[in-house]
């Protein structure tokens, strides 16, 4: 660049989006850490492409410290912010920190989807934390989140885990009045 040349925090964001698309995680880090030395402020689209990547590559710590700067900065972190970090818990097999994010969702209000939820039972289920997979299915029926095909597998894994068949059977009760068939699990 040339001297005196002002890059933009929509200069930045490009540049971070086209290192995430092209699944360079390192570079996204190098041109974010970049943009802070530069004192150039990262907006909303900066935090989307960065726990994007942090949930491309499982990088449950950066996710979680980029939630944090958000919320000292007063932006304001939605659900689908929520949901690339409760995925990169996933991808790290972080479950307790999954667990965590949905408790912090429900106490600011935020409206958990099946996505949600469908990662933070996968984190639990990953760490063998079965009875949290069904805890976290019971919170999903309160909060009025369809399950879906993912759920319900990931909760019958979690049923085997456990050796409870009985619970096993009602999932698979519940997916034939839902209208959900067995064979699609298996598909």
């Amino acid at each position: 660049l040339a001297c005196g040349t002002t890059i933009t925090t929509a200069t930045y964001n490009t540049i971070i989006a086209a290192c995430e698309k092209g699944s360079q995680w390192q570079l996204v880090l190098e041109v974010y850490n970049e943009m802070q030395a530069q004192g150039v402020p990262p907006d909303r689209t900066t935090y989307a492409a960065l726990l994007k990547a942090c949930d491309n590559v499982g990088s449950w710590q950066m996710a979680l410290q980029l939630l944090e700067e958000m919320q000292a900065k007063g932006c304001l972190v939605t659900i689908d912010y929520y949901n690339c970090a409760v995925s990169a818990c996933e991808k790290g097999s972080q479950w307790a920190a999954a667990v965590c994010l949905v408790g912090q969702m429900h106490t600011k209000g935020i409206l958990l989807n099946t996505a949600t939820y469908n990662a933070a039972m996968g984190a639990c289920l990953r760490a063998g934390q079965w009875e949290e997979v069904l805890r976290l299915l019971a919170d999903m029926r309160v909060h009025a989140a369809p399950p879906d095909l993912t759920t319900y597998s990931t909760a019958m894994s979690a049923c085997e885990i456990g050796q409870d068949w009985q619970q096993a059977m009602r999932l698979v009760q519940e997916m034939q009045a839902r209208g959900l068939s067995l064979n699609e699990l298996c598909e």
